[in-house]
């Protein structure tokens, strides 16, 4: 398996940070949710949650292409435990574009298992 890429996802654009190997401990993967695609099919628009601005700071997306499948990985890390409670009103939620390296196509489009946190 080809290694991971971290794509800081800001509300508009996706960068590449490299990344192999597993989560950490800390890290845990959120949902998206798919909203379409670019004519030439190379761009992807997903609503994902970004956290709750408390105790989850949003990493970006870890993308996985292959001939067959895009798996996308929306990661946060949780912030060191503390006296603070979070309340879940307070998810964030973004539409971002991710950038693929060959068009979409007939590939399967993966969501990795969210982390029950």
């Amino acid at each position: 398996m080809p290694p991971v890429q971290y794509r800081p996802q800001r509300a508009k654009d996706v960068g590449a940070v490299p990344r192999t190997g597993r989560l950490s401990e800390r890290e845990v993967v959120l949902p998206w949710w798919y909203r379409g695609a670019s004519q030439d099919g190379r761009r992807l628009l997903v609503y994902y949650v970004e956290g709750n601005g408390c105790s989850e700071k949003f990493l970006g997306f870890a993308v996985t292409e292959s001939p067959t499948a895009v798996e996308l990985t929306p990661v946060a890390r949780e912030a060191e435990k503390s006296e603070a409670t979070c309340p879940a009103v307070m998810l964030l939620a973004r539409t971002g574009r991710i950038d693929l390296q060959e068009p979409l196509g007939e590939r399967h489009l993966l969501h990795t298992a969210v982390t029950n946190s």
